[in-house]
């Protein structure tokens, strides 16, 4: 579109393009003055600014301790999460050798029965003395084996108290004081 059909179409609703700007520089012209004098208006800035940059660096130093702060106490809880794993170690080891010492007497009474059962079979003379002998054998071999069984149950529910105890301990210590 040209400036002249534009122009026209101005003309046409009672203005013209020269009446429009004549309008805007009036306005301009009618607006108030600034009340301060511009070396007021930057010094009230350069204060305001001044302030918001205190106010920043003060909310960023809080964080930074506040961050400071759960780190330390996540190197707390972590070294006592060490130092309770490392109790649960050793009370393992402890168990475990305990089981192996139970175990190994298991062995031993085993094969003692053995022998005394190999013993007596060899001395029974008739077929109702080797069938006493047989019953008598697995009788005492099932009630033994059932008192061992017992035995290393209680053993293993013990090591298992012990070991994880510490852990137990450190993480009532390390949550309960944290809930």
């Amino acid at each position: 579109m040209s400036r002249s059909s534009s122009s026209t179409r101005l003309k046409k609703k009672g203005r013209s393009l020269s009446d429009s700007n004549a309008t805007a520089q009036n306005s301009v012209a009618d607006a108030p003055a600034p009340s301060a004098a511009p070396a007021e208006i930057a010094q009230t800035m350069t204060a305001e600014a001044e302030r918001v940059g205190e106010a920043v660096g003060q909310s960023a130093q809080a964080t930074l301790d506040q961050a400071q702060a759960a780190l330390g106490r996540v190197q707390e809880a972590a070294g006592d999460a060490k130092s309770g794993l490392e109790a649960a170690v050793v009370a393992a080891s402890s168990g475990v050798g305990d089981i192996n010492m139970k175990a190994f007497n298991v062995m031993k009474a085993s094969a003692d029965a053995a022998l005394d059962y190999f013993s007596a079979l060899a001395s029974a003379l008739t077929l109702p003395d080797v069938v006493a002998v047989q019953t008598e054998f697995m009788r005492k071999q099932f009630e033994t084996m059932n008192a061992q069984t017992r035995e290393f149950a209680k053993l293993a529910e013990e090591l298992s108290a012990r070991s994880f105890a510490p852990i137990n301990q450190t993480f009532a210590r390390t949550f309960g004081a944290a809930g």
